[in-house]
C-alpha cells in the first residue's frame, strides 16, 4: 500500500513543486526514489548533473555510482524505509 500511495504522489504536481525546490536547495537534481520494499519508482539517468556525467562516463565510476545505488536499495529493503536520492549519494 506505501508503494502504492508513493507511486502515485511521484506522479503528482505537489512532487514536482516538491522535487524543483528541493533541487534549488541542493543545487542538483533527484534523480532517482526506491520504495521500502527496494523497487526503483523513480530514475531520472538523463538528468546527471555534469560531474556524475563525468564520472559515470569512466568504466570504473559508474560502477561505484551503481554499487552506491544498489547500496541504497538493500537498505530501503532491510530497513523498509523509502530512499529520495540525488547525484551526490
Amino acid at each position: 500500500m506505501a508503494d502504492e500511495f508513493l507511486k502515485e504522489f511521484l506522479a503528482s504536481s505537489a512532487w514536482q513543486q516538491m522535487q524543483e525546490l528541493l533541487n534549488e536547495v541542493l543545487d542538483e537534481p533527484i534523480l532517482w526514489v526506491v520504495s521500502n520494499s527496494g523497487e526503483m519508482l523513480l530514475n531520472l539517468d538523463n538528468h546527471y548533473p555534469e560531474f556524475c556525467r563525468i564520472v559515470r562516463s569512466n568504466p570504473k565510476g559508474l560502477q561505484a555510482c551503481d554499487e552506491s545505488r544498489q547500496t541504497h536499495i538493500e537498505e530501503a529493503r532491510k530497513n523498509q524505509c523509502a530512499i529520495v536520492s540525488n547525484c551526490q549519494e
